[in-house]
């Protein structure tokens, strides 16, 4: 099942896919749901004459994670017969992180009917059919999201994630240059790119990827990580000490750039030896052989999905 986590781009990552979200408009937790325990009544107290404020109430619950309680007050709008979409999709997230897909699926179709061109709802839908391994209907969802919003680039990466599944790495890397060509301020499509190519071992083009993201955010800390382990197995050390140095900058307390540092470092002192500096230029020829897309990388064109 997705995993539920803030909607942020300055996160620290690992060296692989940042989870996606079920979007929402409210602040996303990263913890399970827990458990229904035993509390006092619940203070809200239902205003006929103004469901909203019982909205607001119930969003303020979801906000701490008081998702029992967000469950009752947005049920209460629903039964004042007050139509509101992002009630439904509250309570279809909160259904969807309990198993309840049936039901979660029954509020999203709610949040089309009263918004058929929502494209959050669509990538919630998505995800609610991937935890049921349907995978089809998830692939069709997520191109109805790029359908009524072309730049939505959750739906490019949960799109692409599942292309490389079925082993359609090139296609997935086309889909993510694509959606940086759309988001030309968000460099996450492009870092994740550049993860497909490293995980191919086309360094050379990972490295591109990284370079271009960081044009675009120069303060992306994950980006520099990644360009220097990139460098680092491209073996350009010197580069790779540096990008590194740079992650460190932002965040001094990033052990795996320490780490990698210090192994660049060693690296260099190895790389005195001419026999070495000799075989590391033919092992960065040797990176450099084509792959699809690198045009686009190198010309900053939009790629067809």
């Amino acid at each position: 099942m997705a995993a539920i986590v803030p909607n942020s781009n300055r996160l620290t990552c690992s060296h692989g896919w940042i989870h996606s979200e079920r979007a929402t408009n409210a602040f996303r937790s990263s913890n399970i749901i827990p458990q229904p325990e035993k509390r006092k009544p619940s203070d809200i107290r239902v205003n006929l004459s103004n469901p909203e404020s019982l909205y607001l109430k119930g969003l303020a619950h979801y906000q701490k994670e008081d998702y029992p309680a967000a469950e009752t007050a947005l049920a209460a709008v629903i039964q004042l017969k007050w139509n509101l979409p992002a009630a439904h999709l509250l309570l279809g997230n909160i259904d969807a992180s309990n198993r309840k897909f049936s039901a979660a699926l029954d509020h999203y179709a709610a949040v089309l009917e009263l918004d058929p061109y929502e494209p959050t709802t669509f990538f919630n839908i998505a995800l609610t059919h991937a935890d049921l391994n349907n995978v089809q209907e998830s692939q069709a969802y997520l191109r109805k999201a790029l359908s009524v919003s072309p730049g939505y680039a959750p739906a490019y990466f949960e799109l692409a994630k599942l292309l490389c599944s079925f082993n359609q790495t090139r296609a997935a890397i086309a889909l993510l240059i694509k959606s940086a060509y759309n988001d030309p301020i968000n460099p996450d499509a492009l870092i994740k790119a550049g993860e497909l190519y490293y995980d191919h071992a086309f360094h050379h083009h990972a490295i591109k990827c990284y370079e271009r993201a960081l044009k675009m955010d120069p303060w992306h800390q994950s980006a520099y990580l990644h360009l220097g382990i990139a460098q680092f197995r491209n073996g350009q050390c010197a580069l790779a000490t540096l990008s590194f140095a740079h992650c460190l900058n932002r965040n001094p307390k990033h052990k795996l750039a320490r780490a990698f540092q210090k192994l660049s470092n060693t690296c260099l002192l190895k790389f005195a030896h001419p026999e070495l500096q000799a075989k590391s230029a033919s092992s960065r020829k040797a990176a450099q052989t084509s792959f699809p897309f690198t045009s686009q990388l190198s010309e900053g064109t939009s790629a067809t999905a």
